[in-house]
């Protein structure tokens, strides 16, 4: 029988998600019945306004609810000058079917041009350290590797290819000094959160301990090259001085 924790991590899911819904039908709905427009691109906008969420957070470095700050407002103003465009164009009823189909073409291959067809993930900085200090992987909380790995396990079961999950996996090995177990479940997270600096820095760790000092550099390098925060920047800096390389992201020096 599922723990009480998975089953209401399953009902708070089935809410949020249920209640995004609810709003993508609420804002159809409510442009037709007040507007009396069939506005089709309603879901498109929605898309591009979480793809420049993601733009916000991942490049400029924004935290993702501050990130609303600046895109609401922003979608407020563009569905006014929307509205406006088609009010004084004069759409009709069904005419608006045709109009938003062709914006909703429009904004989906601009989002492909720029951001691709490949799966993406917003993560905030400390979403991963979240889940390794709730999953028990601090040095000072060794007793709970037992029960932090059979956590995991369980939320990989749900969600096999996350690459956070098997990052903690990946870094309880390492944290019992299961090295060579540990690279391998860290190379497998590469291929599902490669974009995040933690995750590349783990993979770094493992290989440095298996003396694969190479490949240890050219990862430390690459999440060098990724980093964001002062703290881990200095960190990986100092982690690759020790081991006789650059410090310059994506140059390798022995």
């Amino acid at each position: 029988m599922p723990s009480l924790t998975l089953l209401g991590q399953s009902l708070l899911s089935g809410l949020f998600i249920g209640g995004l819904y609810g709003l993508f039908g609420l804002g159809l709905s409510l442009s037709w019945g007040l507007l009396r427009l069939i506005n089709l691109a309603h879901f498109a906008l929605i898309f591009l306004g979480a793809y420049l969420t993601y733009h916000l957070t991942t490049i400029a470095g924004l935290d993702p609810f501050l990130a609303l700050l600046v895109i609401a407002p922003a979608f407020f103003v563009l569905g006014m000058a929307l509205q406006a465009a088609f009010a004084r164009l004069g759409v009709s009823e069904f005419a608006s079917l045709l109009v938003t189909f062709g914006l909703t073409v429009v904004v989906e291959s601009v989002i492909q041009g720029i951001w691709t067809a490949d799966f993406r993930r917003l993560d905030a900085s400390y979403r991963a350290r979240a889940r390794q200090v709730l999953a028990g992987l601090d040095r000072d909380v060794k007793p709970l590797y037992d029960e932090a790995e059979k956590l995991i396990r369980r939320a990989l079961a749900i969600e096999p290819e996350d690459g956070f999950y098997i990052d903690s996996l990946g870094w309880v090995y390492y944290m019992r000094g299961d090295y060579p177990r540990a690279v391998e479940q860290l190379e497998r997270a590469i291929e599902h959160a490669g974009d995040d600096p933690t995750v590349t820095e783990h993979l770094g760790d493992a290989y440095e301990k298996t003396g694969k000092t190479r490949d240890a550099i050219r990862v430390y390098q690459e999440a060098l090259g990724k980093a964001k925060e002062p703290e881990q920047i200095d960190r990986l800096k100092g982690k690759l001085r020790a081991l006789g390389a650059g410090t310059r992201a994506g140059a390798t020096e022995l």
